[in-house]
């Protein structure tokens, strides 16, 4: 809900599909589309920088796009069925309606465990997943099944030092992609990264790292092109300097 106040929801649907699809790397049992869920996110009447009805569009849009994206990926979508009479301060679930929450996790797990469930209202199947779930039985005898030897996965094929290896070398390759969307700025010496991390979370600015600094010069990763040019416009040439960070923190602490 935070991100489709502050952020595009093309922009937030790209990086929902980058982390289904770092996850499923490092994670294989997860390629099956019920072994994987996301919710839809319920409305929100608190805009930032916005107007109402500009950030019920956008998370409308945002859901739209994560029904797309689930349809394209195979994944579960679970619908909390959330409306505004449920939310306390038009943006936190009031206590009462915590139900909603649980009666659709419960209805969620159990489908996973009962051979052919209903789909409840509460989880949403991509159309392709429903489909093959009515595809005709084999005719072959259940013996016949049993006594056919069965193809283990490349994944349970790796030893773990392969695997590890591998996964080294796919953290490798993500952290060289996040270097090409690095946004510079100067920092000042009475400044810290943790200064740093908390103006940005003040800002709501999502990052990847921050490496260590060196002689005043700070790089801020991002994982995505948009995410940087949207921390550019944020952020001043001058946000990290001692002057802007000290006023910035006699406000917090009033």
């Amino acid at each position: 809900t935070n991100s489709t106040r502050s952020t595009a929801a093309t922009q937030i649907i790209q990086q929902v599909q980058h982390l289904i699809e770092n996850v499923r790397h490092d994670y294989k049992h997860l390629n099956d589309y019920q072994n994987l869920a996301v919710v839809l996110t319920y409305p929100c009447y608190k805009p930032l920088r916005t107007t109402t009805q500009e950030l019920l569009d956008n998370i409308n849009e945002y859901n739209k796009c994560l029904i797309l994206l689930a349809q394209q990926l195979r994944f579960t979508i679970l619908d909390f069925k959330i409306q505004r009479h449920h939310l306390y301060d038009d943006i936190h679930i009031n206590k009462k309606y915590i139900f909603l929450v649980n009666e659709s996790l419960t209805a969620y797990f159990h489908s996973l465990i009962i051979p052919s469930p209903p789909v409840s209202s509460s989880i949403l199947l991509p159309p392709t997943s429903i489909q093959l779930q009515s595809t005709p039985k084999s005719t072959e005898e259940p013996e016949q099944l049993s006594n056919q030897p069965q193809k283990r996965t490349t994944h349970e094929q790796r030893n773990p030092e392969t695997i590890k290896k591998r996964r080294a070398q796919h953290h490798k390759a993500q952290r060289e992609k996040h270097k090409q969307f690095k946004l510079h700025r100067r920092i000042g010496k009475k400044v810290t990264i943790q200064h740093v991390k908390k103006m940005l979370a003040y800002n709501q600015i999502k990052y990847k790292d921050i490496p260590p600094h060196i002689y005043g010069n700070l790089n801020i990763l991002f994982a995505t092109q948009e995410a940087k040019e949207a921390a550019d416009k944020l952020l001043p040439s001058d946000a990290f300097s001692d002057g802007n960070v000290q006023a910035w923190m006699d406000t917090q602490n009033q």
